[in-house]
Order: structure tokens, then sequence, then C-alpha cells
């Protein structure tokens, strides 16, 4: 996929907790975590809840921002649901909602 169709039609979603990014198929591009110290961590979950399966653990390197690009995404096939391991964190994710013919 070229950034043309992300640009159309990519989403950017800011979370301060803990909760539902997408409730669909989505494809996931980047991520700008922001941590307090370096013991917070972001876990990402397949699914719609924090009962889908765990993709990814995401701990903070020092207490600053940090960009995480995923070159062609990253897949996921019923939703994504996102973890806050402290309050004070902040998240944005850059995400494609997958529909027939934008994968």
């Amino acid at each position: 996929m070229g950034n043309g169709a992300l640009k159309k039609a990519g989403r950017m979603i800011y979370l301060t907790a803990s909760g539902q990014v997408s409730a669909e198929p989505c494809i996931l591009y980047a991520i700008i975590l922001s941590v307090n110290t370096t013991t917070d961590y972001l876990t990402l979950y397949d699914g719609q809840d924090d009962g889908g399966t765990v993709v990814a653990l995401i701990k903070g390197i020092t207490s600053f921002g940090h960009n995480y690009s995923i070159p062609g995404g990253a897949r996921f096939g019923r939703g994504l649901y996102a973890t806050l391991s402290a309050s004070g964190m902040h998240v944005t994710f850059v995400i494609l909602p997958v529909r027939e013919g934008n994968e």
C-alpha cells in the first residue's frame, strides 16, 4: 500500500487510558508513545478488549516520547485494544481500517 492511501483513509487515535483503538480489523502503521518512567509499558491486543491475543508489549526506554514506525504495517484481524500500565501515559496510533480493496 502506498502512502497516498494512508493519507486519504488513515486514522490517528489518541488514548490517555486503556481502551479500544479499533473495533474492526485494521493495519497499525505507527505508534507515538509518551511515558512517565522506564517502568511504564503499552500492551497491544488483537481483539476488541484485553481478552484478545497479546501481540506486543512495548516498554518505555526513557521518560520521553518514542516513535515506532511499522514498515508495511501490522494487521490486527479482530480489532485493536491497548492497555496503558500507568496514568499520565499518552499514546497516538496511526491505523488504517481494513476493508475490501484497501489491504
